[in-house]
């Protein structure tokens, strides 16, 4: 759970610091993307591996106690479903900072044609 946290967190920052500054290089932000990745995912093999190393060690894998080998395998898929909402978190937040931008996708006008009245909008 905690995993969980620190991930979307990461993912929900760094979206918004890629997107947010128009007028700077490309490299930086494919920089920033990149490096908040590899947070995420060290983050969470870090935070999985002892929980893995302490329910073997809890519930005693060994070769006849297969139920406890079950146990382990439901335990990574749940790290791996942690992961999956990470990236659902980080696309969730990502098409918002595009909108009322040349080039966006969203337009952020006005619906008849007439410049918006939102100075976000103006740029």
């Amino acid at each position: 759970m905690l995993a969980i946290l620190i991930v979307m967190n990461v993912a929900v920052r760094a979206n918004v610091r890629t997107v947010t500054p128009p007028g700077i290089r490309r490299e930086r932000p494919l920089t920033l993307a990149l490096c908040s990745g590899a947070t995420m995912v060290l983050s969470v093999v870090a935070l999985n591996l002892p929980g893995i190393f302490l329910l073997a060690y809890l519930f005693g894998v060994r070769s006849d106690n297969p139920e406890a080998v079950s146990l382990l395998v439901s335990f990574g898929f749940g790290a791996s479903h942690s992961s999956l909402f990470a990236q659902l978190g980080g696309g969730l937040h990502q098409g918002g900072g595009h909108r009322g931008r040349p080039g966006g996708e969203g337009g952020g006008g006005h619906p008849r044609g007439r410049p918006s009245q939102r100075r976000r909008d103006r740029r």
